[in-house]
């Protein structure tokens, strides 16, 4: 049985100076240097990575259970409990099983008053502020942290804590590092850095069962999603949430929810000014769908070419970088033999730049997206939300809350870069960038 190209690096410490000096580039061009997969050196394990759609469906979806969390993400569990991103086997589908009323399309209709509503209140605000430099994705944390506990929890979050993201960020960033290090110690071991991260997170905690407190005594019905894990019970167990089961699921939602569609309208905001030739593609199908009047749900819908340009800028900055796995035995893998117990990262940083899916996949093109294009593509070639049964249960939610953003703010504005300023990716559960994409503020 063939085994995968294998990647030994230096004595003890393998690959991991390459991948701590960059975890998405490093991985991205591992794999597609070595395609379909490579196993690479790490002190204590090896690590597999794909870039190659059909490995990729085996994991997600065709041998899925041959396949556990991993590691990455029992240490993401130190944020977000046992929640849905990090829980597995029954009690996930029991958790999934809960939650996914708060999603179907109806009532996912029901929240594009609220997002247009949010950004047009975005747009007053920024009408005050024509001509200053901006942090984009903190503007855009804003409106999707506002969005997010709104329509799922019937609060304003933002409003009340304007310091949550910062908080998540920080306790998302801690997480991701210790991903990385060689060496981590205990996480009740009273070091600097540990210390603060107790700090932040009972922080966090303060807010989150506070909102559930406030609900369970006001004795009003509100509908929501918060209604639902406080209320509802498992038809097959005839269990409800308990009171930390609710927390673990309010923080998924909320971290998940607002973080990784502030990414991608972060990144689609710079892509508009990069990309004039298709912006004004953007802007001409507003201006023909909305015209100057106020945008309406019936609207986002028909917005089509808009859609491509989010996807396609969603393709070459991807809100996650990677989905890692862990190998529970021993298996054969797209024809390979891999040792059991070891972590296999799918790069979705590489996937999207696989010229087998892609044509010039450097270059920014939204027809990429358009239908025939996709017909054509491999169905797992682009993944922003996941695949099979653990696919993202928010992608409806992220996706209209987006295009309401740019609807109502896009036909206005024209942010542009601070001169000199070369954004990059920044590795952590959700992509970032550096300095938060600072940009001036100017319109049309």
């Amino acid at each position: 049985m063939n085994r995968p190209t294998h990647i030994p690096g230096k004595p003890f410490i393998g690959k991991t100076k390459d991948i701590l000096a960059d975890p998405i580039l490093f991985s991205a061009k591992l794999a597609l240097e070595n395609l379909p997969l490579v196993s690479v050196k790490l002190p204590g394990r090896t690590l597999y990575v794909t870039a190659d759609a059909d490995i990729v469906a085996e994991i997600l979806v065709k041998e899925a259970d041959k396949f556990s969390r991993g590691a990455n993400y029992k240490r993401l569990a130190l944020v977000g409990g046992n929640g849905l991103i990090t829980s597995e086997g029954e009690f996930w589908k029991r958790q999934r099983r809960l939650a996914q009323p708060g999603f179907h399309k109806e009532r996912i209709n029901g929240f594009l008053k609220t997002f247009i509503q949010l950004a047009e209140d975005m747009d007053a605000r920024w009408d005050k502020m024509k001509g200053q430099n901006i942090v984009m994705s903190d503007e855009m944390s804003r409106f999707t942290l506002k969005a997010v506990g709104i329509t799922l929890f019937s609060n304003d979050i933002e409003a009340e804590h304007p310091d949550f993201p910062q908080y998540i960020r920080a306790l998302l960033r801690f997480i991701n590092l210790r991903h990385y290090q060689m060496i981590r110690f205990p996480i009740h071991w009273p070091t600097p850095s540990n210390k603060r991260f107790r700090k932040q997170l009972d922080y966090l905690n303060s807010i989150i069962y506070n909102q559930i407190d406030r609900r369970e005594s006001s004795g009003k019905e509100y509908h929501d999603l918060l209604d639902m894990f406080l209320s509802q019970i498992d038809e097959e167990t005839g269990e409800q949430m308990s009171r930390e089961h609710i927390r673990n699921e309010f923080f998924t939602m909320v971290a998940a929810g607002y973080e990784t569609s502030s990414v991608a309208l972060t990144w689609t905001w710079y892509m508009l000014n990069q990309e004039p030739k298709y912006a004004a593609k953007v802007y001409e199908e507003m201006d023909r769908v909305i015209g100057s009047g106020p945008v309406l749900p019936e609207h986002l819908p028909q917005l089509v070419y808009t859609k491509m340009f989010v996807q396609e800028t969603m393709r070459v900055y991807p809100p996650v970088f990677a989905i890692p796995r862990s190998i529970k035995d021993d298996m054969e893998l797209g024809g390979f033999q891999l040792k059991g117990k070891q972590p296999i990262l799918i790069t979705l940083y590489g996937l999207n730049r696989n010229p087998a899916y892609w044509n010039n996949p450097e270059e920014f093109n939204p027809e990429n997206f358009s239908e025939e294009a996709k017909q054509k593509r491999h169905k797992h070639a682009y993944l922003p939300f996941g695949s099979g049964q653990r696919m993202c249960i928010g992608s409806e939610f992220a996706m209209y809350e987006i295009m309401a953003l740019l609807a109502v703010l896009a036909r206005k504005y024209r942010p542009k870069p601070r001169p000199g300023y070369v954004p990059k990716m920044l590795a952590s559960i959700a992509t970032n960038v550096t300095e938060g994409m600072p940009m001036i503020l100017e319109t049309e």
